[in-house]
């Protein structure tokens, strides 16, 4: 019931059903994860955390919670703790394994986080090791959009504009990336009528 409130934009509902069913099964972490995500797009940060530090407490191999609980915890300026989620996952090149029958992601968990630490040591003032980064990325998948656009933005500030102008128009030759894909997430899509959530996931 939580499910079809959540994937009909139900969202008080939904949490409210969310909740009574993590109170009937608290060892079952797939109740927290659907409620971390639900305040996700609510942008609750500090109850996304709450959500998914039991998600991973519970099952320390939910790799897109780390991911999540990295983003919450970015949002919160709570810089260490964003980094060691995102390290978590970025040298794991197995991470998010999703089966055949799932939407298939372009690029590895891993890629996603690594992209998320650079503009983490970019934010604080480190563009050496967010390029370092980049080129970690770039080893793992060298069609990743965005991370030539890091890199032209790191390569304009060094004032090496010939550089910064070549990776810029590489980033702008790919295509734009959304979301690592999320199989769990996918099945509410799959059960929603409603435009507007479908629209957000879209």
């Amino acid at each position: 019931l939580g499910m079809v409130f959540h994937s009909c934009t139900n969202y008080d509902q939904a949490a409210q059903c969310y909740q009574l069913a993590i109170e009937k099964n608290e060892s079952a972490w797939i109740w927290n994860y659907y409620l971390g995500y639900l305040y996700k797009e609510l942008g609750e940060s500090d109850r996304v955390i709450e959500n998914f530090e039991r998600v991973i407490e519970l099952n320390p191999n939910a790799d897109l919670a780390w991911y999540y609980l990295g983003e919450a915890y970015r949002n919160l300026k709570k810089t260490e703790l964003s980094e060691k989620a995102f390290s978590r996952i970025a040298n794991k090149s197995n991470a998010n394994k999703v089966s055949e029958t799932t939407r298939k992601d372009n690029f590895p968990l891993s890629v996603y986080a690594l992209f998320e630490l650079s503009n983490i040591y970019i934010d604080n003032g480190h563009p050496e090791i967010a390029e370092e980064t980049i080129n970690k990325l770039l080893a793992q998948s060298d069609v990743f959009g965005p991370a030539y656009r890091v890199l032209a933005s790191i390569y304009f500030v060094k004032g090496e504009s010939t550089l910064g102008e070549r990776f810029s128009a590489r980033a702008n030759d790919l295509l734009l990336t959304s979301a690592p894909v999320d199989a769990i997430i996918d099945k509410l899509a799959m059960m929603s009528r409603s435009e507007l959530f479908l629209l957000k996931l879209i």
